[in-house]
């Protein structure tokens, strides 16, 4: 019996599974049917070191989902560690909680490639069942439910946000409202309870910002709905908001883990205060045209495209008119049309911006985002709209030739769009593509739902409803497929390290740090999927003033954002060694040589058989025995025999110093190229001449860059003429400066301060802007830097600086993941010991298991003072406030789970009572 149920349910719905198979085949084709892979990790590929793989690449590049989302999985989730700190971030984070308390992260203990489709796929099937069982409760057929299903699921917000957690709190969001309609219906407490433990998963999900647009239209809800229906039982009123009241505030105090650390963190360093001007963000009215062509954008609008497109399908546009007709059998369709129109007048105006700007957890927001409650909301009124249209076939035919006038109004909508996008012949073959594809469905769908109107026959208005529901899985389908990340199949979700990043790795076993320049050039964090320590990174730590102060001193314009540093180059090298930077790392030569900086060059040298240059220099490197010069190759195919031969020649004897001949195939077109010799002892300061010559055709010639003005002492000989400006030239020696097959070049430090580091010097300052100016003037290692007040703490006077002997030292030293330091210690006298790792004011030491105090030395670093002799140290990550709110969870946890196994005990006993 139970299994024929099973089957008859399976049989009635076979057409939604079939439905969901067909949009899914169409939103993954470049998977199903092409040679690609779904990786939100694509953008590595797409810059430095990385695009030297070659690897083919489609869809959007997301930058925040690599550095701040796939770290995490990858290094803790991937690997089953729960931590509080972050070591490998920059100089180490304070890890956020969201990534271990929302239960989809776990699918990446999977392999990766695996564990990102099912992400991505759970993300849009939970998205689907929520909406589907809501407007199904909202009394709408399945049909209609369905449609209402796809083009939530598939609508701008929850593609263009996919895998940002911003999504991961948008698919739960109609489950909220399902289970409060359901309270309602029912008055059962059941509901309550999962409405709780769905709002803290929601909390949890890593954009609390979100929750708190939902859980204020929720509370609208609730508030409406409650006068409505209650407004003559005042107490059944109270008990109503007061419940709804509790299910939130235990749902918000078991998220505390994590929402409470966000508050005592970037709510309390003034970070959040800085962003309030986004509140009464608006978007101009050029926008609107987003709701009908989503990708099709016009110069006038400003912004990213998942901030500023409100697509939600065309035919919620087609339908929308008809939320005002009929009002009285689509119960809630008075709601969410003025809801709509609310959230319009936030979006283009500021008519609300009283009430937005005064809004707890969304006043920091940029208020364009509630898009997300636009999506929402005409969703369902699309399935509910459509469901009257379908449902109603005894309308008279005046009010039907009415419904007509109505479809009439969103094509008219159409056409308005239409006329703004300019001239059609302009736009590129993708974009008019578009264009046919929403006049189809348009065209198609009001066809449909004009003739189901009309028709008396039931297999025929199927039939029309079908057709419906296929363009829609055609027109959201095809929106999403072009938005969704992804590399070749054959590839790694983390790419392979490259010849640069295997050298760092090999070199940097002991907890050294890199610092690698460029924006994009190993995006800032990814260094976390090989192990390798880079100061940059992308985390709200960032936005200490501390912090703040000390990167800008590095380089002015370290933050491209308010959270993430990525270096452009090294104002103050000093600061970088006090962290125990042991590579500089770049691929550009203004980096590698700030004299080409701000200086406009060009291809002048043109090299072939019997016609090459000659191009004076003095050497600015000792032991000289590598250079680079910025080549053009027009995109030739070069052969194995097509070389480049350069000779170092001393200008005052004569004679060649030295040589090499090298390869040209697969030289990069308008790229830096470095080419080594054996190594010119005691160069340094010495004129020479270097001389180029090659054996290729005359017709596929190399062209070498010059500058237009002389950058450097030395005249360029081209054949018997002599040439203005200089060649674009770097001198390094190979022994400090190691060039990798990627373009980049990786420079040693000569000096820089271990993880761990015996003092011998201690500097006392009034501020910390005068410890911050004292190490930008010089290294001084071994030697740390506090205030006087840190000084009176440290007792400076019973701490010896005298100098280090030999028998002294730290051994044993052992970093886990989780950021805990541990070593041995071997000292004559009592002696400071400075680890470069950032003091967040949360560590704690122990020496010997005794708790010690932890010491701000360095302007950002922590330090311990150990006695003399051997003994062992622990520095711990130890956050009172995330422990203390980790505490109160656990409470809040075991309180909600007695209460529930009560309230299920109480209703057996009464159903029981109730039987005898």
């Amino acid at each position: 019996m139970r299994e024929q149920k099973f089957l008859h349910k399976i049989k009635s719905n076979i057409w939604i599974y079939v439905g969901l198979i067909l949009v899914f085949l169409l939103v993954f084709s470049s998977i199903v049917f092409d040679d690609f892979k779904l990786s939100f990790t694509n953008i590595m590929y797409a810059f430095p070191p990385f695009s030297s793989q070659n690897v083919a690449i489609d869809g959007p590049l997301l930058s925040d989902v690599v550095d701040q989302n796939y770290t995490v999985f990858f290094n803790y989730i991937h690997d089953f560690t729960f931590t509080f700190w972050n070591p490998q971030a920059g100089i180490g984070v304070p890890q956020s909680m969201w990534f271990f308390l929302f239960p989809l992260h776990y699918l990446f203990l999977l392999p990766l490639d695996i564990g990102i489709f099912l992400f991505s796929l759970s993300k849009f099937l939970i998205g689907f069942i929520g909406m589907y069982l809501l407007v199904r409760e909202y009394g709408a057929n399945k049909s209609s439910s369905f449609i209402a299903g796809i083009i939530f699921t598939f609508s701008s917000i929850l593609v263009y946000w996919h895998g940002w957690p911003h999504t991961s709190v948008a698919i739960l969001a109609p489950f909220m409202f399902l289970l409060t309609e359901k309270f309602f219906k029912t008055m059962k407490l059941k509901y309550l309870f999962l409405l709780s433990a769905l709002t803290y998963f929601s909390l949890v999900a890593g954009m609390p910002t979100y929750t708190a647009y939902f859980l204020y239209l929720l509370g609208l809800y609730v508030l409406v709905y409650t006068i409505k229906n209650f407004k003559n039982d005042k107490r059944k009123m109270m008990i109503i908001f007061v419940c709804f009241f509790i299910a939130i505030m235990v749902a918000a105090v078991a998220s505390l883990p994590y929402t409470g650390d966000l508050l005592t963190s970037v709510g309390s360093n003034g970070y959040a205060d800085s962003r309030k001007y986004q509140a009464t963000r608006v978007l101009n009215f050029e926008h609107i045209r987003s709701m009908i062509f989503p990708t099709i954008r016009s110069a006038g609008m400003e912004g990213h495209v998942n901030e500023g497109t409100m697509y939600t399908g065309i035919l919620a546009v087609l339908l929308f008119p008809f939320s005002l007709i009929n009002r009285k059998e689509k119960r809630t369709t008075v709601f969410w049309f003025v809801t709509s129109v609310v959230l319009l007048l936030l979006i283009f105006t500021g008519v609300f911006d009283v009430v937005f700007t005064r809004l707890p957890m969304i006043n920091t927001s940029a208020k364009p985002r509630v898009i997300v409650l636009l999506n929402f909301s005409l969703a369902i009124l699309t399935g509910l709209n459509l469901n009257d249209l379908m449902r109603n076939a005894t309308r008279s035919v005046k009010k039907k030739l009415g419904l007509i006038a109505c479809l009439g109004i969103g094509f008219f909508l159409f056409l308005v769009a239409a006329n703004t996008l300019g001239v059609f012949s302009e736009l590129d073959p993708e974009k008019q593509t578009e264009f046919y594809r929403i006049y189809l469905v348009l065209i198609g769908s009001s066809m449909a739902i004009a003739a189901a109107l009309f028709s008396k026959s039931k297999k025929l208005k199927g039939i029309l409803v079908s057709i419906v529901s296929l363009l829609v899985i055609w027109d959201m389908g095809t929106f999403t497929k072009e938005y969704l990340p992804m590399i070749d199949k054959s590839a790694d979700v983390i790419p392979e390290p490259t010849d640069t990043i295997k050298y760092m790795q090999e070199n940097t076993k002991n907890q050294e740090k890199i610092a690698m320049l460029g924006n994009w050039n190993l995006f800032p964090s990814t260094n976390v999927f090989y192990g390798i320590r880079d100061i940059r990174g992308h985390d709200f730590a960032y936005t200490n003033e501390e912090i703040i102060n000390y990167y800008k001193a590095i380089d002015k314009t370290a933050y491209d954002s308010p959270t993430r540093i990525s270096l452009k180059h090294i104002d103050n090298i000093n600061l970088i060694k006090y962290l125990g930077v042991k590579y500089i790392s770049t691929n550009s030569l203004t980096t590698l040589d700030d004299r080409y900086a701000d200086i406009s060059f060009v291809p002048t040298l043109s090299v072939y058989k019997g016609h090459g240059f000659e191009q004076e220099f003095t050497a600015t490197v000792q032991g000289l025995s590598q250079m680079t010069v910025l080549v053009g190759t027009s995109d030739y195919e070069f052969g194995e025999n097509d070389t480049l031969t350069f000779e170092i020649i001393d200008r005052n004897s004569g004679s060649i110093a030295s040589q090499a001949t090298t390869k040209v195939k697969g030289l990069r077109n308008n790229a830096p190229f470095t080419f080594k010799f054996p190594s010119i002892d005691n160069s340094l300061d010495k004129d020479y001449v270097l001389r180029v010559s090659s054996n290729l055709a005359k017709e596929m010639p190399m062209a070498f860059y010059t500058t237009e003005k002389q950058v450097y002492d030395g005249e360029i000989f081209y054949g018997n003429e002599e040439i203005s400006g200089s060649l674009i030239l770097a001198q390094t020696n190979a022994e400090e400066t190691y060039y990798g097959k990627d373009g980049f070049f990786t420079t040693d430090i000569e000096e820089y301060s271990e993880q761990l580091e015996i003092v011998n010097s201690i500097v006392v300052k009034d501020s910390k802007n005068d410890i911050l100016e004292a190490m930008s003037d010089e290294y001084q290692p071994n030697t740390m830097f506090i205030t006087a007040k840190e000084a009176e703490k440290l007792d400076v006077d019973e701490i010896s600086t005298s100098a280090i002997k030999s028998s002294e030292g730290i051994e044993e030293i052992e970093n886990l993941k989780n950021g805990t330091v541990t070593f041995k210690t071997n000292f004559e006298e009592q002696r400071v010991v400075l680890l470069n790792e950032y003091n967040d004011n949360n560590w704690t030491v122990y020496v010997d298991g005794e708790k010690e105090a932890v010491y701000s030395g360095n302007y950002l670093l922590r330090a311990v003072k150990v006695p003399a002799g051997n003994h062992s140290v622990e520095f711990k990550y130890e956050p009172k406030y995330k422990l203390l709110f980790t505490k109160i969870a656990i409470g809040t946890a075991v309180v909600f789970i007695l209460l529930w196994v009560s309230m299920k005990w109480w209703e057996k006993k009464l159903r029981l009572n109730n039987q005898n």
